[in-house]
């Protein structure tokens, strides 16, 4: 029975490593060409959430009436989210450990990449954004990208207790300068926290340093201006798609061709969202909040509904789980509640 177990828990290693490493390409590449692939491996998940997956699919066919594209993206983060969690919900310290132990080599060989705007030593010493471009495949990668991966990261690892882990791969999300996953980190950080008096103080302590040593490097500039592409300029430059998003989505392939002409994305999950998928965006959120409701109160559920709430939260500035593939794993780890058990119990 213990050699039946663990080559039981080696295969499901080796499927949540072959999924991850299918997320980082896609990531990298961004492209949903790759995903089919990390759905193969979690389809015998499909028979024990049918009920899940009817109620979030139930009108993704009025997709095809945008574009086939945005139908694709819906379906395939529906399945990929319902179907991870499903599968690996409570293997959710292994799929931590796999996530950091393949991204956190790969964050931190970025710097040493050439760089869209300065070098090495200008990132490292935080005068430019870690902006690396991928000589091999002709791709820079975005700094609000790597930024949210490294914050995502840093909470793994201090979650973990893996101190030097965690200094390493914050680093590598301060030299992003991305203000909004900085944020993520601290409200993700502080959701997951029993609060006492001495936790508050040495919180308290802690930003302060914090606040202190980041004023006396240029990161201090940018988290003061916000002139240069701010958000209300990003929305105004999209407020046509915006507009043309209601009720069933813009063309996603329309959508990108124009982004990719334009200094910068929609920083946004709920306008980003209704983009894409129009009003059932709205739909799928409400089913979000009712599955999470949902969930099964285990030893894991205080981080589940700080990284929960930390997604929402930081939607706000960013497109959250829905503009970054690799975000996927970690937001289907807030679930324990898709399969048809637990909907018996409503």
């Amino acid at each position: 029975m213990n050699i039946l177990h663990g080559f039981k828990i080696s295969r499901s290693k080796l499927s949540i490593t072959l999924c991850i490493s299918i997320l980082l390409i896609s990531t990298i590449f961004g492209s949903l060409k790759f995903l089919p692939f990390a759905l193969i491996l979690l389809y015998k998940e499909i028979f024990k959430n049918i009920t899940s997956l009817v109620i979030f699919l139930l009108f993704s066919p009025l997709l095809l009436m945008t574009s086939f594209s945005n139908f694709t993206y819906y379906v395939v983060f529906i399945l990929f989210i319902v179907l991870f969690s499903s599968r690996f919900y409570n293997m959710a310290k292994e799929v931590c450990h796999i996530y950091m132990n393949m991204m956190i080599p790969f964050l931190l060989i970025l710097p040493f990449f050439p760089q869209y705007e300065g070098n090495t030593y200008s990132v490292l010493t935080f005068g430019d954004r870690l902006f690396p471009e991928i000589p091999l495949i002709d791709q820079s990668i975005n700094p609000n990208t790597i930024a949210i991966i490294a914050a995502t990261c840093s909470l793994l690892a201090i979650l973990n207790k893996r101190y030097y882990l965690f200094s390493l791969v914050f680093f590598i999300l301060l030299i992003t300068q991305s203000r909004a996953s900085i944020g993520f980190f601290f409200i993700v950080f502080i959701f997951c926290s029993n609060f006492n008096l001495n936790k508050i103080i040495g919180g308290i302590t802690a930003t302060g340093i914090f606040i202190y040593i980041i004023s006396l490097t240029p990161i201090w500039e940018r988290f003061n201006n916000y002139k240069e592409n701010g958000r209300l300029e990003t929305f105004a430059l999209y407020s046509n798609i915006i507009e043309d998003s209601f009720p069933l989505g813009y063309p996603l392939k329309e959508y990108l061709l124009f982004s990719s002409k334009q200094p910068a994305g929609v920083d946004n999950l709920y306008l980003l969202g209704v983009i894409n998928f129009g009003y059932l965006f709205v739909y799928i959120c409400i089913f979000f909040i009712f599955y999470f409701i949902l969930n099964k109160k285990d030893k894991s559920y205080k981080i589940r509904r700080a990284f929960f709430l930390g997604f929402f939260i930081f939607g706000l500035l960013e497109a959250s789980f829905i503009g970054n593939y690799f975000l996927w794993p970690i937001f289907a780890l807030c679930f324990n509640s898709f399969g048809r058990k637990n909907i018996k119990l409503i």
